[in-house]
């Protein structure tokens, strides 16, 4: 018998991908209840997720400066503010 696999990825990686798309807010709340659940599954999606943190403040600053000033400009004029 053949088993039919519902998804091409497993457990970690979905999970990381629904909470790469999740807010923060929820993301902290889901890994949090992970932690307390199953500490090692919540390692290995911690490990698998990407979030702003993720990148070295250096990045952000080489990026940025790498950037023309025109279209830096731009980006952030189209941006949204949180809380606003």
């Amino acid at each position: 018998m053949v088993q039919v696999m519902a998804f091409d990825e497993g457990p970690v990686e979905l999970v990381g991908t629904i909470l790469n798309s999740s807010t923060t807010l929820t993301r902290d709340d889901m890994l949090e209840g992970l932690q307390e659940t199953d500490k090692t599954f919540s390692t290995t999606v911690h490990k698998a997720i990407f979030t702003f943190a993720n990148i070295p403040t250096r990045v952000i600053s080489r990026f940025l400066s790498d950037m023309d000033p025109d279209e830096l400009v731009l980006a952030i004029s189209g941006a949204k503010v949180a809380g606003m």
